[in-house]
């Protein structure tokens, strides 16, 4: 009998492996993703968490023949009251270490997305209400949208947002400014928005893994795609490329498209399971795998390059100029490249959630599941932390001049003003009255001179 292992996929999934690499199993343990997982020492128990508080033991059983049976239902022990970043199990018998720090629950926000103008916030609440903020963190409104445990997005003209429910199995498109347009019954079962460049149509997932839907931005179906569990579109918005999900293969297929539908080619090369993807804003399609191999393609679909990340590449980011490149790496580390696939320099951080460059790519940000912030310049050189506390959120994001930093954590929206001016002009405001008494250290900070 083949002997087989448990380890967690990306997102919200956990797959089950066979002992030479062939998958068995895959199933989705939490709604949005995991946080923390563990599993006891025989293998026959597995605890996963996510940061809501939820809390789910599963007993296991490795000689089964029957895919369905691998994983048995979970055994949801803690409520939501407690955030939780890790969770061990410390021993055959279900000992449980867990740690995390308390939340508001019902008021988290569990998604949150920026408008592509920079001035406006929509954060989706656990409870399924929707707020709007203002860059600078302050409150426009709060909408009774029903939606709990939604995804959503602008579009990027800004002219929409798309509310994604998995309790609800709907979505809404709402005006910008938040006035419901349509609401429409859907059928999907993981969370996820994928927006067309010129905003006319978007992608979520299908009713069942390896499917994915297409709609167009007024709300109406426009097709269903097999074989296909992601989908990303093109920069040049002519092309896009779909990702399988790999079972029961373990290797999963890019598929090129054109905009219209039409299969072009299949991307070939990578050989292992790919964990990382998307295009870069010159048009390259970049998948990471398990292996911490890193594959680059042409607009067109032809292998350019593999680089050597070492750990399993769990994320990729791209300065917007194209100039630079990041990955992250299940080895604990960020990665900085050149564009001709030269290692610029590598960071050392642990549990990163989401990272970015900034729009005008001097600098890079990564938020760990803590909600710690890390903040660096473009080429690796460290400029501060930041810890506001409160549930991890991946809602990370510059506005688009680069002067404000957004984040959530918990129930708050948190916003940071960057700008190298503003920032001088409040630090001479807070040495004022200093300098009026000190007249000579006024003398040598010319910039502190009305």
């Amino acid at each position: 009998m083949m002997r087989s292992r448990l380890k967690p996929a990306t997102f919200n999934t956990l797959k089950f492996w066979n002992s030479d690499g062939t998958l068995r199993a895959e199933i989705k343990a939490h709604q949005m993703f995991i946080s923390g997982f563990s599993a006891s020492s025989d293998g026959s128990m597995i605890a996963t968490s996510h940061p809501d508080g939820t809390l789910r033991l599963w007993r296991t059983n490795a000689e089964s023949e029957v895919k369905q049976a691998l994983i048995q239902s979970p055994r949801i022990v803690t409520g939501d009251q407690q955030r939780i970043n890790r969770v061990q199990i410390a021993n055959p018998a279900g000992q449980l270490n867990i740690a995390g720090a308390k939340s508001n629950s019902r008021t988290r926000i569990v998604d949150a997305t920026l408008s592509p103008d920079g001035q406006t916030i929509a954060a989706m609440q656990l409870n399924g209400e929707m707020t709007l903020y203002r860059s600078d963190g302050s409150l426009i409104k709060t909408i009774q949208a029903d939606f709990p445990e939604s995804s959503v997005k602008f579009s990027p003209d800004g002219s929409r947002i798309v509310l994604l429910s998995i309790q609800k199995k709907k979505l809404q498109i709402r005006s910008a400014t938040g006035d419901l347009i349509k609401e429409v019954a859907v059928n999907h079962y993981k969370p996820g928005i994928e927006f067309s460049p010129d905003s006319k149509m978007f992608a979520i997932a299908g009713n069942q893994p390896d499917k994915t839907q297409l709609w167009s931005i007024e709300g109406q179906f426009i097709r269903e795609i097999d074989q296909a569990e992601l989908l990303y579109f093109s920069p040049n918005n002519q092309t896009y490329i779909t990702v399988s999900a790999g079972i029961p293969k373990p290797t999963r297929a890019a598929q090129l498209w054109t905009r219209s539908g039409q299969w072009l080619k299949t991307l070939s090369g990578h050989s292992h399971e790919i964990v990382s993807m998307g295009f870069s804003p010159t048009g390259q399609f970049m998948m990471g795998d398990q292996h911490g191999k890193l594959f680059i393609w042409s607009e067109s679909g032809e292998l350019l390059k593999t680089l050597n990340h070492g750990g399993a590449i769990v994320d990729i980011a791209h300065r917007k100029d194209g100039k630079q490149f990041a990955t992250v790496g299940f080895d604990q580390t960020i990665k900085l490249w050149n564009p001709d696939g030269s290692l610029i320099r590598t960071l050392e951080i642990n549990q990163i959630g989401q990272f970015q460059f900034s729009p005008n790519g001097q600098l890079l940000v990564a938020k760990t599941i803590d909600s710690t912030i890390h903040l660096w310049q473009a080429d690796g050189t460290p400029i501060t932390q930041i810890e506001p506390g409160g549930a991890f959120n991946s809602f990370l994001s510059f506005t688009p001049n680069s002067d404000r930093l957004l984040s959530s954590s918990g129930s708050e929206i948190n916003s940071w003003n960057l700008n190298p001016d503003d920032l001088l002009k409040q630090g001479c405001t807070w040495l004022g009255d200093y300098l009026k008494n000190h007249p000579q250290e006024s003398a040598q900070l010319s910039s502190c001179r009305s």
